[in-house]
């Protein structure tokens, strides 16, 4: 085996690649490569034709930062600890806008849960905004089945499809159809003419739909605007979904705010009606001081001994409310720490309002975020860590704003209490009436401040503030899929590829000689004589008489290299020439020929004998009629005879051709080809004929060619194509090298046109062919 390879690389690394003739592999198959392309191209055309084109709409939009951030959250911010404060605030937001709770309420309020199509001849058309026959589903639930509504007569007639079941509705009536109860309607006064079919799906499916062929991305790296994109089978619908899209969201913004509204304005009304309490008490109090002590306007009275006090009293009521309202967000923030603050109550300290305003940002947020996921959530967990860290900031700063609140209201609290002393001299009713009515002022004062804040409260909760500004409006940013360009690209390219990987698959895993290519691989010692072409069932094997047909030109080409070899070889009678015919195994064609190379040599006028010597498996008498009868040469060994001529008979194919069998099959057949009689019969048949063609055995199956190729002038070995598996090939090389057998030369029969060659196939044969069909031509003229 090992030399077999070796013969096999030698014989492929000295020839160069040819790529003509490599192209010339898949060139004879060119018809194959149209078709292929035309059934491709034709597929591709189809499917351009009837699938439903993919849009794709884009909008740009501006994100308002609401943000004020405080300024310890400055000075963070400068220090790099929050940094990417702002990029998260985006993130979240973008978080929020691909929400399925932003799609859903868009699909409920476009009704895209409801798609309504025209029926076509091949495939459905979807129409959006524009069908006659308008369907509303109460619950909004899905059905597996489509629904073919017609409207005639003044009334609806709705058809499942799939279960043939009729239903029957006014318009504007509902009806139960079984998942849900639906109400039809026209979309117009005119009558739709033909049918419509409606399919009904899950909100939340289309929802998620939507949501994965949506897209939120920023425009820039360090930015707000914000590009949208979405893709649908429907343009306009695309556009719809989008701008629908930043409505809902504002939207959402919206009712974030009028949150926040309704808990300061809860907070307000409680300690108004806390405050008229505690106003009706002091009041009372007021009244009982007067009315036991006999006062009448004892303010006036009092008016011009304590102008000296008045500044301190102001300042003194403005931190008591201030501290009144520190106090009250303590308490309102231990209570119900988790919920929105109330904001702008008035507080002179602008760390704590600025606290409470991000307070309640991060609130909304991480609402908004857990409306549409889990507490799982990572943005969730990083907002509970902000809200967290911002509760205990604003407990620091209300605990510090409280402590400085008392100190100031002591400090001026001294201040009055000297001042006071300084004014010992005014009578004591007038002080006490002082200290009844100075909680008063107080108290009016704050409740006229939270009424003020009521109001602005109000009008916030009335003003819409949107969150998005739309930069460009929704617009058609062409077909996403199917792209033509590409598609016929792919299937021209594919149509060429299918072929050729057949044949490529074909050529690459065929182990079977094919052309004369395929010998002069293995190698260039052992010359090709000739290529015998494939002989269909209609056409005869056998050469006739002034025959012109490809098969004998074929035979021709041969018997003329054959001339070249003979006279090549030295020692050898010139007068006389035996030829061996044999093959690796059997069914190759080597009777066959044996038998049309002795026909052709017979057109020469030479005297031919075609002998028998395959003892085994006879062959010769499937061309010689009566032949099986006949005695040949086992009969000649096993006789006493001492001459063949007995035993040779005369061809009826041709007057010079002559024939000796194999004769009977013997027991033994190598022990009679060992015989010495086989010496002297080559050798009496050499001298009566010009050329004697010896039909031997498979050589690689039994050894009886070895045992009398000694008497061959030239030994024609023949490969079959399609037949004959290359690795053989190895056993002819092997034996020629070992000297079984002498003078070697290949013959590769039953080739097919394709395979024989650029000149061959183009030139070689074409002439007799043409010649030949000139001929029948001419012919059948002359029968008319």
């Amino acid at each position: 085996m090992m030399n077999s390879n070796s013969n096999l690389n030698n014989g492929s690394s000295n020839q160069p690649i040819d790529f003509r003739e490599e192209a010339a592999k898949y060139l004879k198959y060119w018809y194959w490569f149209l078709l292929s392309i035309i059934i491709c191209l034709a597929i591709a055309f189809i499917y351009l034709r009837y699938t439903p084109s993919i849009y794709s709409a884009k909008s740009k939009i501006l994100i308002k930062d609401s943000e004020n951030p405080s300024a310890e959250t400055a000075v963070l911010s400068e220090m790099g600890i929050l940094s990417n404060s702002n990029e998260t605030s985006i993130q979240n937001e973008l978080a929020i806008l691909k929400s399925r709770r932003i799609m859903l309420r868009v699909v409920e309020n476009l009704n895209l849960n409801v798609n309504y199509f025209v029926e076509g001849q091949v495939v459905d058309v979807e129409i959006y905004n524009e069908s006659p026959i308008i369907a509303s589903p109460e619950q909004k639930n899905a059905s597996p089945n489509v629904y073919k509504v017609q409207f005639s007569n003044g009334k609806f007639h709705i058809t499942c499809l799939e279960t043939g079941k009729v239903y029957r509705s006014l318009p504007g009536k509902k009806i139960d159809l079984g998942f849900d109860i639906v109400s039809f309607n026209l979309s117009s006064n005119s009558i739709p003419e033909n049918a419509i079919l409606i399919r009904f799906q899950d909100p939340v499916l289309v929802a998620n739909s939507y949501a994965s062929k949506f897209s939120a991305t920023l425009a820039q790296d360090k930015g707000s605007i914000v590009d949208l994109s979405i893709n649908d089978r429907v343009l306009n619908r695309a556009r719809d979904v989008l701008s629908q899209i930043v409505i809902e969201y504002n939207q959402d913004a919206i009712r974030d705010n009028q949150v926040i509204a309704m808990n300061t304005s809860e907070f307000i009304n409680e300690r108004l009606d806390s405050l008229n309490v505690e106003l009706d008490s002091v009041e009372r109090n007021i009244e009982n001081f007067k009315e036991i002590n006999g006062l009448i306007d004892i303010e006036t009275e009092s008016e011009n001994m304590v102008q000296n006090i008045n500044q301190y009293q102001e300042k003194s009521q403005e931190i008591e409310i201030e501290l009144n309202i520190a106090r009250s967000l303590q308490s309102f923030l231990k209570q119900k720490g988790d919920q929105l603050l109330p904001s702008n109550l008035g507080t002179q300290e602008s760390g704590v309002n600025s606290l409470i305003a991000q307070y309640n940002a991060l609130i909304v947020k991480r609402n908004n975020l857990l409306s549409g996921s889990s507490s799982k959530n990572p943005l969730v967990k990083e907002l509970n860590n902000q809200i967290s860290n911002l509760r205990e900031n604003l407990f620091e700063s209300l605990d510090r704003l409280v402590r400085n609140l008392e100190m100031s209201s002591k400090s001026v609290g001294s201040q009055l209490a000297q001042l006071r002393a300084q004014v010992a001299s005014v009578p004591s009713k007038e002080r006490e009436f002082r200290g009844v009515s100075r909680p008063q002022n107080i108290k009016e004062q704050l409740y006229l401040f939270l009424l003020q804040k009521r109001e602005e409260n109000s009008i916030s909760y009335g003003v819409e503030n949107i969150k998005a500004k739309i930069v460009d409006e929704a617009s058609s940013n062409g077909v996403v899929s199917p792209k033509p360009n590409i598609i016929l690209l792919a299937s021209f390219v594919l149509g060429l590829f299918i072929p050729f990987g057949i044949i490529f698959g074909t050529n690459f895993l065929d182990n079977k000689l094919r052309s004369k290519q395929d010998l002069e691989t293995f190698t260039n010692e052992i010359a090709i004589l000739g290529q015998i072409p494939s002989v269909s069932k209609e056409e005869s094997d056998l050469i006739q008489k002034h025959d012109r047909s490809i098969l004998a030109e074929a035979f021709r080409i041969l018997t003329t290299s054959m001339q070249y070899v003979l006279a090549g070889i030295q020692d050898r009678d010139k007068n006389n020439t035996t030829i061996y015919v044999t093959s690796t195994v059997k069914g190759e064609g080597k009777t066959f020929t044996a038998f049309n190379l002795a026909l052709t040599l017979c057109e020469g006028n030479n005297r031919v004998l075609i002998v028998g010597a395959d003892l085994r498996n006879p062959q010769l008498q499937r061309y010689e009629e009566g032949a099986k009868v006949l005695k040949g040469v086992s009969d000649f060994i096993v006789s006493d005879d001492e001459s063949i001529k007995a035993y040779i008979n005369q061809s009826k194919l041709h007057p010079n051709l002559s024939i000796v069998t194999s004769g009977s099959i013997p027991p033994n057949p190598s022990e009679l080809l060992r015989n010495v009689k086989i010496d002297s019969m080559f050798k009496e048949l050499k001298g009566l004929y010009d050329y004697v063609i010896v039909d031997t055995a498979p050589a690689m199956l039994v050894a009886d060619t070895f045992l009398i190729n000694r008497f061959a002038d030239l030994t024609l070995y023949v490969a079959r194509a399609g037949y004959t598996e290359k690795n053989l090939i190895n056993f002819a090389i092997e034996a020629k090298e070992s000297g079984k057998l002498s003078n070697v030369s290949f013959v590769l029969n039953d080739v097919k046109m394709s395979n024989f060659g650029y000149y061959g196939n183009k030139y070689g044969y074409t002439y007799a062919a043409e010649d030949n069909d000139k001929r029948k031509g001419l012919m059948s003229r002359f029968k008319k």
